[in-house]
Parts: structure tokens; C-alpha cells; sequence
């Protein structure tokens, strides 16, 4: 069987076939967090603030940049689940 070939609808596969795949850009890498709350977890984007969407780190509310590494069924951020985010995480300084 294998050099037998595989036919779904009107396209012949066989399983000796090598697959060309196209690698995925780079990944974008999780941002971390450095300390507070949560230092060394991940942050959990997006998270609802004060009203706003952060897909990002932010200052809101801080002068550190920091991020939710926890949130609740609605994506609001869960006080006391943060972490203040590397220098090479993405970040917003303005709210929204």
C-alpha cells in the first residue's frame, strides 16, 4: 500500500507525499511579567480596565507598565492578578 494514492473529492493523495509547509511568520513571543503581583507569568490580552481594552501593556492607573495575568468571564481585569511588564513588551502609555 505504499505507493497506493488516497482520493478525497477530486484530489489524489499519496502517503509518501512530502508536504511543503509554509512556515508561520515569527510568532509574536508572550509578554511576561517582571514583577508585582504576578512576576514570570504571562499577560492575558485583552483585558478591560477602567472602562477601556488594552491589547497591550499600559500605565493606566500606574506609573510602571503593567498587565492583567488573570481576568474574569468578561475579559475585566481581576484586582490583585497583575504583573509589571518587561521593556520589550508592547505598550501603550495612553489609555484605550
Amino acid at each position: 500500500m505504499s505507493n497506493s494514492k488516497i482520493k478525497t473529492g477530486s484530489s489524489q493523495f499519496s502517503p509518501t507525499t512530502k508536504l511543503a509547509l509554509t512556515a508561520p511568520e515569527e510568532e509574536d513571543k508572550p509578554c511576561k511579567t517582571v514583577s508585582g503581583q504576578r512576576p514570570g507569568t504571562s499577560c492575558n490580552f485583552p483585558f478591560i480596565y477602567n472602562e477601556n481594552t488594552y491589547d497591550v501593556c499600559t500605565l493606566d492607573g500606574d506609573s510602571y507598565l503593567w498587565c492583567a495575568t488573570k481576568v474574569d468571564l468578561n475579559g475585566e481585569y481581576i484586582a490583585e492578578e497583575e504583573g509589571f511588564c518587561y521593556s520589550d513588551c508592547p505598550s501603550r502609555t495612553i489609555p484605550g
